[in-house]
């Protein structure tokens, strides 16, 4: 048979037992959590390279393109009436 102060003995020890774990699985939680988070955070990373290195190669183009006309202006290949064409 159970009696009254079993339950109460139950109710301490399993509400101990919580307090316990309590910080235990906020920790676990946190733990599982952070993979997924630092992943996220390369592939952020990964992005703003991908555009940085994008943005640079465009400039980079412009100024080739931009070298192109000024030689082609020097050497008499193009007059710069028709640089708009280039």
């Amino acid at each position: 048979m159970i009696r009254e102060d079993d339950i109460e003995v139950y109710i301490r020890s399993v509400a101990h037992r919580n307090k316990i774990n309590k910080l235990v699985n906020k920790y676990m939680s946190r733990l599982k959590w952070l993979g997924k988070r630092e992943k996220y955070q390369i592939f952020e990373n990964s992005i703003a390279d991908f555009f940085a290195a994008k943005n640079r190669n465009i400039e980079q183009q412009k100024s080739f393109v931009e070298k192109i006309r000024e030689n082609a202006i020097k050497t008499r290949v193009m007059t710069p009436e028709l640089g708009h064409e280039l």
